[in-house]
């Protein structure tokens, strides 16, 4: 059955408004029959404001999943209520689906991408670390491994903190990463894991932002491993 919310307000309004304009007039009709119609013109306005006030509830919980990153919280429908609020959750649910579509599109681009970087960075001669701002962990490619004589290819940002060797190293990276964000070179000493020694080598470090100019991934290029 077709609800039109609007129509019904305006309806509201004026049976009450009729109502009391008779009362008001003293237009002599008797109490029991101004009774019917104040009484159906403050029972539509209570169903007027149940609906608005679920869609309002349902909506908040929804942009709340939302900003969680839970694209999947659609708003429910109600199955024997077909109105003005039912006719926004289906919009904004079929929103969320285009919306569901294109991070699912994006998520397989990135995925793609960083296949293709580690592809690249696995098979030049040149060390190379990348530093992951989203998942908050260094890799290593094979130039890296061979150049520190270790085999562990990854580390956790916290991890390369821990070591006393590094603190100068981290400092630059997130001095980098926050402020400077452009490349830098300079000579560093790191130790990528504890059972590896430290090494002093120059190195060229450079941000990769995205359009909103945040850093969210630094490659850190060797740039004399001969010395050691």
């Amino acid at each position: 059955m077709r609800f039109h919310l609007l129509k019904l307000a305006w309806l509201c309004a004026l049976v009450c408004w009729l109502a009391a304009l008779a009362a008001l007039r003293g237009s002599g009709w008797p109490l029991l029959a101004l009774l019917p119609l104040g009484g159906a013109g403050l029972g539509a306005l209570a169903f007027l404001m149940v609906r608005v006030t679920a869609f309002h509830r349902d909506l908040a919980r929804g942009v709340e999943e939302l900003l969680a990153g839970n694209y999947d919280a659609d708003l429910p429908l109600s199955a024997w209520l077909d109105d003005e609020t039912t006719l926004l959750r289906k919009q904004i649910n079929k929103m969320l689906e285009q919306l569901r579509a294109y991070d699912a599109l994006r998520a397989g681009r990135v995925d793609l991408l960083a296949r293709a970087l580690n592809a690249v960075l696995r098979n030049v001669p040149r060390g190379v670390i990348i530093g992951d701002l989203d998942k908050y962990v260094f890799r290593f490619n094979p130039a890296v491994l061979k150049f520190f004589g270790v085999e562990q290819d990854t580390s956790s940002f916290e991890a390369l903190e821990n070591l006393p060797a590094n603190r100068a190293f981290m400092g630059l990276f997130k001095w980098i990463v926050r402020a400077e964000k452009v490349p830098v070179e300079r000579e560093v000493t790191l130790q990528i894991s504890p059972y590896s020694p430290q090494k002093t080598f120059l190195a060229r470090i450079v941000p990769l932002k995205d359009r909103t100019e945040t850093v969210v991934m630094v490659l850190v290029f060797i740039l004399d491993e001969d010395s050691g």
